[in-house]
């Protein structure tokens, strides 16, 4: 009985390694960062669905936003500014 048994528990655990492995192969993950390249955006997809985008205009969010300090507009000069110093410190 026991020499019967443990070949079929392995066979048992073969089969079912390789449907996990394949149904992780043929679902799309639900939680991903997409870029794509041809419209210069990138996506965030939470639970299958899209949640954020960032875009040329800005950063778009589908619900809440969440912070702990400060949101400040410095607008597009201050910006700028900001990431040619940072650039020039490197």
């Amino acid at each position: 009985m026991r020499n019967t048994l443990l070949p079929i528990s392995l066979v048992a655990l073969v089969l079912a390694a390789t449907a996990v492995t394949t149904a992780a192969r043929t679902q799309p993950a639900r939680t991903q960062v997409v870029t794509d390249q041809k419209t210069g955006t990138i996506l965030f997809i939470v639970g299958g669905h899209e949640q954020a985008r960032i875009d040329a205009s800005g950063l778009h969010v589908r619900q809440d936003v969440d912070y702990g300090g400060v949101i400040r507009d410095a607008g597009q000069p201050g910006y700028d500014g900001r990431q040619m110093k940072a650039a020039h410190a490197q």
